[in-house]
């Protein structure tokens, strides 16, 4: 071995010793050391000993982060928590403590999920500030007990200069609010995932995490695989094998008793097509179904549906706080709004869809056979009709659905029942203009989805005079909404 060779051998080795970061610190709760604390970088794992100490090696993660545990309150300024603090990657050494504070354990607690805020002009930030904040602000007042928001990727639109902007508006909010990063939260003017997600790490904080909330664990992760070479939407959806094994090494300091959130943005599998997974998918579930109840919570799609991906996992996909590129109806027919899962005692007992503009109680959209054509271009469904459609959002195989017709009540099948897709909710069309059937110009990035499968018919009798749906959800709340016949 010549020695021009071992130099550079030599000079490797140095400048791949030199790139990894050793993070020396100390967890205290109330000023005390905590012992088996989670720290973190998002790729490596360990836990403080008897007196709180942790040491990490990172070598290309850009924030460590505590995992708070159940019993302390999440810091945060403003509505941004402040668990994790950056690591500077051009150091050898680096000192990082956290000062963690007691809280009164959460028993019950509201997380309030928004999808796909998505703004990246002007007039989107405009249309958040002056038309959406003022009815959520006046909605959140029904939620007593402790809130925690959670927005599930898109936080904007391929503009990283409205991430201040953005977090004005949820400071308004007044409660904490987690963070997950979404295809157009990667800057499209680079190249690859590491460098493109710079701007969102900086203004949000880490893109995988986990933290504690009463007897809940919640783990936030990146599941775009960017990479731009051809344009912004060149990603795969789903999780690379670093992450996979992350999350295995975070989880496995975790009770299974406990109830586990995992948010992400792209949904993890789709009701309407039974062969998808993201990347990785399968290999997810695997490390999560140990868990007793396992709740995905996820956006992108830019519509509601739930999938029930075993009897313990659960992926709900949310429509969007931006409607249809802030059009204030998404592309299933539902309104603009958010998700609300309440928790008690470690356990989900409650689950809605929210619309900004509606009260609670709208969870569906009945269409008399005059107005219930449904738009199937394939099917070519079209006058005369005879049905009626029902479009009930948040609907899932749990829920059973009822219709009462002048009295006599018929159980809903289904899988007899649901339009056969391709399928339209009914009211869109008619906000529909030009041959594409797209959405008025100013939203014309967006158009109703085909796949609506949560879209029930009922033939009435000819001479049917008043027909009530009633909805029951696995939850047991009912919702019930009624047509008049006008003939």
């Amino acid at each position: 071995m010549n020695k021009t060779f071992i130099t550079f051998l030599a000079l490797l080795m140095a400048a791949s010793a030199s790139a990894t970061t050793t993070i020396t610190g100390k967890v205290t709760v109330d000023g005390h050391g905590r012992e088996g604390v989670v720290v973190s970088d998002g790729r490596d794992v360990v836990t403080t000993d008897s007196k709180g100490r942790y040491t990490l090696v990172s070598d290309s993660s850009r924030h460590v982060f505590v995992s708070i545990p159940s019993d302390c309150r999440i810091p945060a300024n403003g509505s941004r928590p402040i668990f994790y603090k950056p690591i500077d990657t051009a150091r050898s050494k680096q000192k990082a403590d956290f000062a963690l504070t007691r809280g009164d354990g959460e028993d019950k607690w509201t997380l309030i999920a928004l999808a796909d805020v998505q703004i990246g002009f002007k007039k989107d930030y405009e249309d958040l500030k002056n038309d959406v904040m003022p009815v959520f602000l006046d909605s959140i007042g029904a939620y007593t007990g402790k809130v925690y928001g959670i927005s599930l990727g898109d936080v904007v639109w391929n503009n990283p200069d409205f991430y201040g902007l953005y977090n004005e508006q949820m400071d308004r909010l007044g409660f904490p609010i987690l963070s997950v990063i979404g295809n157009h939260d990667h800057n499209e003017n680079t190249k690859g995932n590491y460098e493109s997600i710079r701007e969102y790490l900086e203004n949000m904080g880490p893109a995988d995490y986990s933290l504690n909330i009463g007897d809940c664990h919640i783990v936030a992760l990146d599941n775009i695989i960017y990479s731009g070479v051809k344009n912004r939407n060149d990603y795969e959806c789903g999780l690379t094998d670093a992450q996979i094994e992350w999350l295995r090494k975070d989880l496995s300091h975790v009770d299974k008793s406990k109830t586990l959130i995992v948010a992400m943005h792209s949904p993890t599998a789709r009701r309407f097509k039974p062969d998808y997974r993201m990347v990785n998918g399968d290999e997810f579930y695997d490390v999560v179904r140990p868990f007793a109840d396992v709740q995905i919570l996820t956006g992108h799609t830019h519509n509601n549906f739930t999938t029930l991906v075993d009897k313990n996992i659960t992926d709900n996909t949310l429509g969007a706080v931006q409607g249809a590129f802030w059009y204030p109806i998404c592309n299933d027919g539902s309104p603009q709004g958010y998700g609300v899962f309440k928790f008690d005692d470690g356990k989900l007992v409650d689950k809605y869809y929210k619309g900004f503009r509606e009260p609670r109680s709208y969870q569906m959209r009945l269409y008399a056979p005059a107005e219930a054509v449904l738009w199937q271009p394939e099917a070519k469904a079209g006058d005369p009709y005879d049905k009626i459609a029902i479009n009930i959002w948040s609907w899932d195989p749990r829920w059973k659905v009822e219709v009462c017709e002048d009295g006599r009540v018929t159980l809903l099948d289904p899988d007899k029942d649901r339009t056969p897709l391709p399928a339209r909710d009914p009211g869109l069309v008619k906000h529909l203009t030009g041959k594409k059937g797209t959405f008025p110009s100013n939203h014309r990035n967006s158009k109703p989805i085909l796949n609506n499968n949560h879209i029930f018919l009922y033939k009435p009798s000819e001479t049917w005079k008043t027909v009530t749906v009633r909805a029951t959800d696995n939850f047991g709340n009912v919702y019930t909404s009624t047509l008049e016949n006008e003939i």
